[in-house]
């Protein structure tokens, strides 16, 4: 595998900052793996305010054109306190990580994404919702290189 953690960080605010804290973090973890930290939107992306939150996915597929395989999207606001290699090796065996953190999709999500999502409110309360701050993805799993192309198509309406 030829892992990537990837962040993208605006020069609003403290993004650049909280990007440079999980750089080192990583490093001071002994993370041997490369990091994708991108200070400008990926090619074709629309910026945050036309289009939330699509420059997570821009930047993973940005990362998988560079050829990595093994993709791990973590916000500014992470930083690594040890080792990440669990995550790495759990990825890699099961195709994704992804954490949920207790509300429902339904309690968040938009109208329009009910309807890109084709389902309701009522069952969408029934869907914990993912964290978006850390996502990880095997480009060798198909399922999860599916959910990546779904995401982007999802990204783009």
């Amino acid at each position: 595998m030829n892992p990537c953690v990837v962040n993208f960080a605006t020069n609003r605010g403290w993004y650049q900052r909280g990007q440079e804290r999980l750089r080192s973090s990583l490093r001071a973890q002994n993370y041997q793996g490369a990091f994708l930290g991108l200070t400008t939107y990926p090619a074709r992306c629309l910026s945050h305010l036309v289009n939330p939150y699509a420059f997570k996915v821009y930047a993973l597929y940005e990362a998988a054109r560079q050829g990595h395989d093994l993709l791990i999207w973590l916000d500014a606001s992470c930083w690594a306190i040890k080792s990440i290699d669990p995550i790495i090796e759990e990825t890699e065996r099961e195709g994704h990580l992804l954490f949920t953190c207790g509300w429902s999709t339904g309690q968040w999500c938009t109208d329009k994404a009910l309807t890109i999502l084709s389902t309701d409110r009522e069952e969408a309360l029934k869907i914990s919702l993912v964290i978006g701050g850390c996502v990880c993805l095997n480009l060798k799993n198909e399922r999860s290189l599916r959910f990546l192309q779904y995401w982007r198509e999802a990204a783009d309406r």
